[in-house]
């Protein structure tokens, strides 16, 4: 319920990318030429934005914004997003 998946736009290549067994909470923001990998989830009122790719098995925490490529597996909090665990 009122996730915002963008397309991403032409110009950017127009393609976000989500994989499977995914998890995206309510308010969840993916915009931009945007890659998920599998097994991601993305908490209450997360975000990924700015043409980035995010790697398998990653949870962004509530109230986070994933602004750059995320390369390494675990927990990401806060804004801009940082390794938890």
């Amino acid at each position: 319920e009122y996730v915002t998946i963008n397309p991403g736009t032409v110009g950017g290549g127009g393609q976000t990318t989500i994989g499977n067994n995914c998890m995206l909470h309510s308010g969840t923001m993916i915009a931009g030429k945007t890659t998920v990998g599998k097994n991601c989830m993305f908490n209450f009122k997360s975000a990924a934005i700015n043409n980035i790719e995010i790697c398998d098995n990653v949870t962004i925490g509530a109230f986070s914004n994933a602004n750059k490529s995320i390369t390494k597996e675990g927990i990401y909090v806060g804004s801009p997003a940082r390794f938890l665990r």
